[in-house]
């Protein structure tokens, strides 16, 4: 790829990790992710190729990964110039890690998070130049937000409750037993005759509860449904106000380069008035007037650096405080 096609590979926010916080240098894209976030990401990553139709995504979803081979997996993989995986659990999350460790090129952005933690950790930003203050920021710094992890112990409870109310549904079975020594005198206590044990079982289940239970665990479905509804808008509302921070941050640092030539140019403009003055070849209000726009250059300068320090506020705010470079946040 030539170095005019190295740009960032923007697909909305559903792509937003890919495309927001790793500074992807090249044009094609393998992301994986959930079967509910797949509709929105094809719609987003359709409004990318529209504009940019040099640019290559492949989506594929966690049931695709552990359907494809292994040939095809490291085709997949080894095309990549990025790499996206959200959500990614269990099964395809292991065989994506394996893949990736076989088959994705040394120099190949990977982002991988909110799924399997050996996973995540995998994340990294290698090749290129880093492009703003987030160069070595780990993947799972957004889960220091306190809105964020609210939201996951929610998820967890969510689920915890449709386990127990699953288990609830089928017979339980009770074991109980006794140990102990029983004599008419106290000398045959030490006596082997003396020892009594005792041994009880129980099995209980109901044998009708008008379908009690199930709607019981239908009910918790529904709620841990909604518990990752809620993590997921969570979740997006984060990654919003992260993108936020980094576009202000963009902009202000374009505007603060802008305004240092412009400042420079009327420092030099007021130099050149003064001395023409001093010649007598201009009067003082031309002079003044130089000044004037001299000392609103600077002013609009100065006011754009605080913008730009408040800017790296609300960076840090949206990532939950900050981060430390080459350290992963503590679950």
């Amino acid at each position: 790829m030539t170095p005019s096609r190295s740009r960032r590979l923007g697909v909305g926010l559903a792509l937003i990790l890919a495309a927001g916080l790793l500074p992807v240098q090249a044009a094609t894209l393998f992301a994986v992710v959930t079967e509910r976030a797949a509709p929105s990401t094809i719609e987003a990553a359709h409004r990318h190729l529209a504009s940019h139709p040099g640019d290559k995504i492949m989506l594929r979803t966690p049931a695709q990964v552990m359907a494809a081979d292994d040939k095809q997996l490291g085709q997949w993989i080894g095309k990549a110039d990025s790499i996206l995986a959200i959500s990614v659990f269990g099964d395809p999350a292991r065989r994506l890690k394996d893949a990736l460790g076989r088959h994705a090129r040394p120099q190949t952005p990977l982002l991988a998070m909110n799924g399997e933690a050996s996973l995540n950790l995998m994340s990294r930003q290698l090749g290129g130049e880093s492009n703003g203050s987030l160069a070595g920021f780990p993947a799972e710094t957004l889960r220091q937000r306190a809105d964020l992890r609210v939201a996951e112990q929610r998820v967890l409870a969510a689920l915890a409750r449709v386990e127990q109310a699953d288990a609830a549904r089928w017979p339980s079975f009770q074991l109980a037993g006794s140990l102990g020594l029983a004599a008419t005198r106290p000398a045959d206590l030490f006596e082997l005759s003396s020892l009594t044990r005792t041994l009880l079982a129980g099995l209980s289940a109901s044998l009708f509860d008008g379908g009690a239970a199930r709607a019981q665990v239908r009910a918790q479905q529904a709620a841990l449904e909604q518990s990752r509804l809620g993590y997921e808008a969570a979740l997006l509302g984060a990654l919003q106000q992260v993108e936020d921070a980094l576009a202000a941050l963009a902009g202000d640092r374009e505007r603060l380069t802008r305004l240092q030539a412009a400042a420079g140019a009327a420092a030099n403009a007021e130099l050149l008035a003064r001395q023409r003055y001093a010649s007598g070849l201009i009067d003082f209000r031309t002079v003044l007037d130089t000044q004037r726009t001299l000392l609103s250059a600077q002013s609009e300068l100065e006011t754009t650096r605080a913008a730009l320090s408040a800017d790296h506020v609300r960076l840090y705010l949206a990532l939950g405080g900050g981060w430390t470079p080459d350290a992963a946040p503590q679950p």
